[in-house]
């Protein structure tokens, strides 16, 4: 008859298919004492041992359904099946974070500390002779254009800033338009129409050559009265002038840019510790 194979019992009880002696949880409770001196019988040692089997039963099952969810398998022959799924559930590692600077067991703070190959073999693998140095940082996704663990100092992506320049104070410019060749206009003059008037005046002598006597003369005139004549000037057609603006000397404005900011570019924010397995 062969022997019992071990691995395989976790999946089945202990006289699964004998005779059983029921038992209720005070009989349970109190051994083999609730049947006083009188040696068990066979039927009430199978029911204590099976009870036994439906424990170790119940913790094989859940054992087996996690290491299976992260597509392991387990094996009389692999004692490591668990830890290799706890392991897949949270990869050594892995940053996480944490409130506070004292990390759980089996966690360490990520502060740029020296690894020791022998003593963290798979995490020595991941991150080399030390550990990322992670306070005061953000964690940013690798891309083809960043590689994983590449360290990047804090800068601010470039932008334009709004900005005005102050007053001078007041000065001209002086200026002056180019000939624009020689041209004329016409012109010519309205009709002010017939405006006369006419009268007599009196030219008195004083005195009168050779001792001549003094004498009063009347003539007449005729006289223009005051009046005006309109001007128009003829268009000389389209034509351009050229204005230069002659340079006013050497002067500068002041531009002001404002300030903003603070003393670290960050979005909204909220600070932990970053601690991993370390395996």
């Amino acid at each position: 008859m062969a022997d019992v194979s071990f691995f395989p019992s976790f999946t089945y009880k202990w006289a699964q298919t004998g005779q059983l002696v029921p038992m209720d949880d005070t009989q349970y409770k109190l051994g083999w004492a609730y049947i006083g001196t009188t040696h068990p019988s066979v039927e009430q040692f199978n029911k204590v041992f099976q009870i036994a089997d439906e424990k170790s039963n119940f913790l094989y099952r859940q054992i087996k359904n996690a290491v299976e969810s992260k597509g392991l398998s387990m094996s009389a022959n692999n004692d490591l099946s668990l830890r290799d799924a706890l392991n897949a559930m949270m990869p050594i590692g892995m940053p996480l974070p944490w409130p506070n600077a004292n990390p759980p067991a089996g966690f360490i703070l990520m502060s740029g500390q020296s690894i020791n190959a022998s003593q963290y073999p798979v995490l020595f693998g991941l991150y080399g002779a030390t550990l990322p140095d992670l306070r005061e940082r953000f964690i940013r996704g690798a891309s083809p254009s960043i590689s994983p663990l590449t360290l990047q100092e804090d800068t601010i992506k470039s932008h334009k800033h709004e900005a005005s320049t102050a007053s001078a104070g007041s000065h001209n410019h002086s200026g002056s338009t180019s000939s624009n060749g020689l041209h004329n206009h016409a012109a010519r003059t309205g009709d002010a129409g017939i405006n006369q008037g006419s009268g007599n005046f009196t030219i008195t002598y004083d005195g009168a050559p050779s001792g001549g006597e003094r004498r009063d003369t009347t003539v007449s005139r005729t006289e223009w009265a005051a009046h005006s004549h309109g001007v128009s000037v003829d268009n000389a057609g389209n034509h351009n002038h050229t204005l230069s603006i002659n340079s006013a000397g050497a002067h500068s404005h002041e531009v002001t840019v404002n300030e903003t900011g603070s003393t670290e570019t960050r979005p909204k924010a909220i600070a932990f510790y970053y601690v991993c397995s370390a395996g």
